[in-house]
């Protein structure tokens, strides 16, 4: 979308900044540096609105823009939905692995205790949590294969 500005009192809308800042964040990706920059500049164009009619600046173009930025800001809530799906995923899974491994070192504490003075040799190296994990392995191969 190309855009043709008014050589109005650039200062005041510091329209060249903004443009500039525009440019870097879309050429880098940044969308939030990009969604402010638009932000800034919709700002500056309503508070000059009138006059920069005065000067012949189309209001198609101002509304473009609104609708560039509605559609960016939707993306990034979207963008953000999923990451914090993502994040909650995360931490669910991360309390069922602790939870699984208090259960395992149970295991592995109970096993140590029965073969502790029978059967020591087992006790030592069947009861350990690489051993533990292979039997599950094992385990759950063969039921897979059934």
């Amino acid at each position: 979308m190309k855009l043709l500005f008014v050589l109005f009192p650039l200062c005041c809308l510091k329209v060249r900044e903004v443009l500039l800042g525009w440019r870097q964040a879309r050429s880098s990706g940044d969308m939030e540096r990009l969604e402010a920059k638009l932000k800034t500049l919709l700002q500056n164009l309503d508070v000059n609105r009138e006059a920069l009619q005065a000067k012949g600046h189309p209001e198609a173009d101002t509304q473009a823009l609104r609708t560039l930025y509605t559609d960016l800001t939707q993306d990034s809530t979207l963008q953000d939905l999923h990451q914090i799906g993502s994040q909650t995923l995360t931490a669910d899974n991360m309390a069922t692995l602790n939870h699984l491994y208090t259960l395992m070192k149970e295991v592995l504490a109970d096993g140590k205790c029965l073969y502790g003075r029978s059967d020591k040799l087992k006790a030592r190296m069947n009861y350990t949590l690489r051993q533990l994990l292979k039997r599950v392995r094992t385990e759950r191969d063969g039921e897979s294969e059934a």
